[in-house]
């Protein structure tokens, strides 16, 4: 597949790109802007611009290739073309997958069935489709990771760099004069950047907004407006003289309003998914046009280290989200700003590594080389499959909740035997059903402590007033009204030492509470009011009985990984969660005879973090056999340790 591209006369000619330092500035500055993000700091919650920066930059940089093979060749050879693609971006693409695959046999517990599909997908460059099918929202970036998430970029970028070639020899086919190539080039391009914001329009106004993250159609505009900027001979013409006054004072605006963007706009700012992407493209291609020509931008973008970093950034972008996934405050032992430290450390060695050793020999040609070169791209990927399927076969398979068993009982029985030496019973929702059916097989066989009997219930935590939107409906608490009385009569029939308690996901949805016209959540001092009285007057039943009372704080919550609860469900954001604990604290000073138990911290240690879909398989509720094995010998050291602390 040849064919010939006639440019057009010598002084109209775009010439031979060659290479503009300033570039590799801006890369090596969005790559420190992402970086940050994903390692939790506050300063750039924009970062998603940083990526369609590398977008549009990408779509700058692949249409001048093309263009610039027409000049050189007079033709454009695209198998040849995609090769050379390949030994770019393939050899640092199987390695990140090779790092993930040897995380997951040694340090993290991910679920094989998931793992094993994101790493065929990611091997096929079909992530993006993978994780929007999935449900895995962006804004639920850091609630139960993929390691392979951020592979979703670049098969948006591949899925692009693979048709916009055709695109490109199509034209070239068709047209006769280099003035008509140039021109139904760009005509062509503008109508993609136009089908591309109808369609995210589209999807925004029908609430898809992962659709407008994730897909093709709707990210294709912000690399279509590189490649406009790229036929541009205006933009060819500046390349090759110094920077006149204006280009540099728009080129610094723009870097302006890029970082002043970053700094400020959220990844869940509406405006992004109304054609925001496609409008902050436009910025990004006033950014790279003004590095082109020398001057004192591209001057100040081309200091050695973001030179440097713009350099190396491809392997930063691939090895920096499985580094910060593992290492992690729990297994570092520090936090802030000193972790993100050696995160970025640990992933720029690896990065210089895989560069040094791999990706230029490769690129360059020098390895592989003979007569097999040309398959080593296909053998390459279809082992990386076998050694995917080969260790996520390895793997455990997480145990599944049997939710619905466990709900048809509807609470704890109270005939269970008791023989330790601090009885404990289980009060809340669902979620204290699930981790007490766990519990109950640890104690069991512990001589230190007894499960015997507790009061939990179905959506019945300690709100039971007014309404609540709840798995996608509003719900009353009429089977609620009574949990007072379930509760004493409990712990009147058992007469517990220790009464456990832990709810959440129905404190952390919307409510209408009785008398009111407003829904009200977690955050808002009205409702905080009415949740600090109900958690107080939970705890005083508890103490009235004789029993000292135990709260679980409850770990953030993941709607989408099951039926039980929507994927946009309010219950996920972390800001209320965490507004739940911080009352639970508040009661606690109120309170001197309760005791908290920080389940939350706990969970955020284990090895896959605290989404760990072997953990909770739901996002929700902890599966009882693994609360058995690994979560019930901590909680009753934890609880034992509550129980005797004096106040």
């Amino acid at each position: 597949m040849t064919t010939t591209v006639r440019p057009d006369e010598t002084s109209e000619t775009f010439g031979v790109f060659g290479y503009h330092p300033g570039l590799d500035g801006v890369r090596g500055m969005a790559m420190v802007i992402i970086f940050l993000f994903h390692a939790g700091s506050p300063i750039f919650p924009g970062a998603v611009l940083s990526l369609s920066l590398f977008f549009t930059l990408s779509g700058f940089l692949i249409t001048r290739l093309l263009l610039d093979e027409g000049v050189r060749q007079s033709a454009i050879d695209l198998p040849r073309f995609w090769a050379r693609r390949l030994r770019r971006l393939l050899p640092a693409a199987l390695l990140g997958i090779v790092f993930v695959m040897v995380l997951s046999a040694t340090v993290w517990n991910p679920d094989p069935n998931e793992l094993r599909t994101d790493i065929l997908a990611s091997l096929g460059y079909g992530a993006n489709w993978r994780f929007l099918l999935q449900g895995h929202s962006y804004a639920q970036l850091f609630q139960a990771p993929s390691p392979l998430l951020h592979y979703w970029s670049l098969a948006i970028e591949e899925q692009f760099y693979f048709l916009l070639p055709l695109l490109v020899w199509a034209i070239a086919r068709r047209t006769n004069s280099p003035r008509g190539f140039r021109l139904t080039l760009r005509a062509s391009l503008l109508i993609g950047i136009a089908i591309s914001l109808v369609v995210t329009t589209v999807a925004a106004a029908t609430g898809n907004t992962d659709f407008v993250y994730y897909s093709l159609p709707s990210r294709a505009g912000e690399l279509l407006v590189g490649a406009v900027a790229a036929t541009s001979l205006g933009a060819a013409r500046l390349a090759r003289r110094p920077a006149p006054k204006w280009v540099t004072l728009v080129g610094t605006l723009a870097l302006i309003a890029l970082i002043v963007l970053c700094a400020t706009v959220t990844r869940t700012s509406p405006w992004l998914s109304w054609g925001g992407f496609v409008g902050f493209s436009v910025i990004s291609s006033l950014l790279i046009v003004a590095v082109l020509p020398p001057g004192p931008l591209a001057k100040a973008l081309s200091v050695w280290p973001l030179l440097m970093l713009g350099k190396i950034s491809y392997g930063l972008y691939i090895y920096h989200w499985p580094v910060i996934l593992w290492l992690t405050p729990e297994r570092v032992g520090v936090g802030g700003a000193e972790l993100i430290l050696i995160q970025a450390s640990v992933t720029l060695v690896l990065a210089i590594i895989s560069y040094v050793l791999i990706e230029q020999p490769v690129r360059r040609g020098r390895v592989p080389r003979g007569a097999g070169a040309r398959f080593a791209a296909p053998v390459g990927i279809v082992a990386m499959a076998l050694a995917g399927l080969l260790v996520t076969s390895t793997l455990s398979s997480p145990a599944r909740l049997d939710f619905a068993a466990a709900i048809s009982v509807n609470k704890i029985p109270v005939t269970l035997p008791a023989f330790g030496e601090t009885s404990v019973a289980f009060f809340g929702d669902s979620t204290a059903l699930m981790t007490a059916a766990g519990f109950e097989s640890w104690a069991a066989t512990s001589p230190k402590i007894s499960q015997g009997g507790g009061a939990a219930y179905y959506g019945c935590g300690i709100v039971r007033d007014g309404k609540a939107r709840f798995a996608g409906r509003e719900l009353t608490f009429e089977a609620c009204r009574s949990i007072p009385e379930q509760w004493s009569q409990a712990l009147t029939e058992t007469k517990p030492q220790v009464a456990i308690i832990q709810v959440g996901p129905i404190e952390a949805d919307d409510h209408l509470l009785p008398g009111d016209t407003q829904w009200r959540f977690l955050g808002d001092p009205v409702f905080d009011d009415y949740l600090t009285r109900r958690m107080i007057e939970a705890v005083d039943v508890v103490i009235d009985h004789g029993a000292i009372p135990v709260w679980l704080k409850s770990p953030l919550i993941e709607p989408g990984r099951s039926t039980l609860l929507p994927n946009d469900d309010p219950s996920g954001d972390p800001a209320r969660m965490k507004r739940f604990n911080a009352i639970l604290d508040s009661v606690a000073k109120r309170r001197p005879e309760l005791r908290i138990v920080d389940l939350a911290a706990f969970v955020k240690r284990w090895p896959a973090g605290e989404f760990d879909v072997v953990l909770r398989p739901d996002g929700v509720h902890f599966d009882p056999v693994v609360v058995t094995a690994s979560v019930a010998p901590w909680l009753e050291a934890e609880v034992l340790k509550a129980a005797a602390r004096k106040r």
